[in-house]
């Protein structure tokens, strides 16, 4: 059983996205200060929820708000945390899907409406499951999403019965070692070597950022870690990610820190290699109440 629309994949990514790390790699140091600014130029989007359940949209052109749509409707529920499930465009409009864990344990499918001035909650789909409360949940652009529970990274399979209901399946154990990721998200597809890979973002206890890379093929998969940073991220408890034009084809993090109401912008180039580069460019700015999200996209 396969997700009604096919997952996407990021045309922008290339074959080249991903290369599996050797053994030796080291960490490229995190470039910080606001010189880092003329070597990026990032365009990011967010979607978010906050404690009241108001949804938004934001667009950042590197550290500047380009675009906040206005909001109509809320998600109720206690949503903790967002995934990808599909994105449509027609004009200027695009309908946005995402997956979205609860309090109650039971997730859900929902749908935004957008146009260049509002965003709208348009229907909240309930899967048929229950009791699914991971500690950190991602879900990217394949049929997986990605959970942390303990130690462990598990992958789970998105699946539609014959009646239509949707759910969360068949958990794969990728590895451990994950205990102390505070966010997640995922960064698109590449196939280094000929095998289809996914790669994930994390952040960690410790301040330091990490890039997992995640086979999409095989009986065993396990999950590979180059650490991208080794500061700069403590508090991070969202991730948002999208694709830099500069650096070329480099990748770029909003990294949410409630705890001391900001967001922090980072672009990160040579993604696929053995020790990708990250300039931590800045705090976002335009926005005063990042102490109040609690679901990132």
């Amino acid at each position: 059983m396969r997700r009604l629309l096919p997952a996407l994949v990021l045309a922008l990514t290339g074959s080249s996205l991903l290369v599996a790390p050797g053994a030796s790699a080291m960490p490229t140091p995190l470039e910080p200060g606001a010189a880092a600014q003329a070597k990026v130029r990032c365009s990011t989007g967010l979607t978010a929820v906050d404690t009241e359940g108001r949804v938004r949209s934001q667009l950042f052109l590197n550290l500047r708000l380009r675009e906040d749509l206005k909001r109509s409707g809320r998600l109720r529920g206690g949503v903790r945390a967002f995934g990808f499930f599909s994105s449509t465009s027609r004009g200027e409009r695009n309908q946005l899907q995402l997956t979205a864990v609860t309090a109650s344990g039971r997730p859900q499918l929902v749908t935004l409406d957008r146009t260049k001035s509002t965003v709208r909650v348009s229907g909240v789909r309930k899967f048929a499951q229950r009791g699914f409360t991971p500690r950190i949940f991602t879900d990217g652009y394949s049929f997986y999403a990605y959970t942390v529970g303990g130690d462990a990274l598990k992958r789970w399979t998105l699946q539609r019965d014959r009646q239509g209901r949707i759910r969360y399946a068949d958990p794969t154990r990728l590895g451990s070692g994950f205990g102390d990721v505070t966010a997640m998200t995922p960064a698109g597809i590449g196939t280094p070597g000929g095998v289809r890979t996914e790669a994930l973002y994390a952040t960690r206890a410790d301040g330091s950022l990490t890039q997992i890379r995640v086979p999409l093929e095989g009986r065993r998969p396990k999950a590979r870690t180059v650490e991208v940073a080794t500061t700069g991220y403590a508090g991070v408890t969202g991730l948002a990610w999208s694709i830099c034009s500069k650096p070329k084809g480099g990748h770029s993090l909003i990294a949410v820190v409630p705890g001391e109401n900001r967001a922090s912008l980072t672009a990160i180039a040579r993604v696929g290699s053995k020790a990708p580069r990250a300039t931590l460019v800045g705090d976002l700015q335009g926005v005063d109440d990042w102490n109040a999200l609690v679901a990132t996209y």
